[in-house]
């Protein structure tokens, strides 16, 4: 049987967003049902944005976006091929900024789950505070294929 530390990590590497733009770095813990835990060294995040005063708003919305997804994937199973996750909608009761030297945490619950389409309630944390909350919406769509 498979690790379930090296399936988070084998999950996480088939997300669609690649570095820099990839704002998961480990599943911290996971409960069937009920909630997934993650994060990132926001040390480890390279790029042109590194020139901004903090980890953007927009980035950590985005963080909490994946996260949803390696729930959805956790709950109603990988995506198969040719399939891809969209986010539906987004609305964020409040959001800020986060400092580079912080770990960005992320719990993402399931409000509603259907096979190919979820609500998700989502909350960020850094330093202890929240730093960003609010609902999503997800959808698993199959992408036109040669041939097909």
């Amino acid at each position: 049987m498979t690790n379930p530390s090296e399936a988070y990590v084998r999950m996480i590497e088939q997300l669609p967003q690649r570095p820099p733009f990839r704002f998961v770095e480990q599943i911290d813990r996971y409960e069937a049902g009920q909630y997934l835990l993650a994060s990132i060294r926001l040390q480890s995040v390279r790029g042109p944005m590194r020139c901004l005063p903090a980890f953007p708003e927009a980035c950590v919305m985005e963080g909490l976006a994946q996260s949803a997804v390696l729930l959805v994937q956790l709950e109603t199973g990988p995506l198969r091929e040719g399939e891809v996750p969209i986010l539906g909608s987004l609305f964020m009761r409040q959001s800020k900024a986060v400092a580079w030297h912080e770990t960005l945490r992320y719990e993402v619950k399931p409000i509603r789950l259907l096979a190919s389409q979820a609500r998700i309630e989502a909350t960020a944390y850094a330093a202890g505070e929240v730093v960003a909350e609010g609902e999503l919406s997800l959808a698993k769509i199959q992408t036109l294929t040669k041939g097909g």
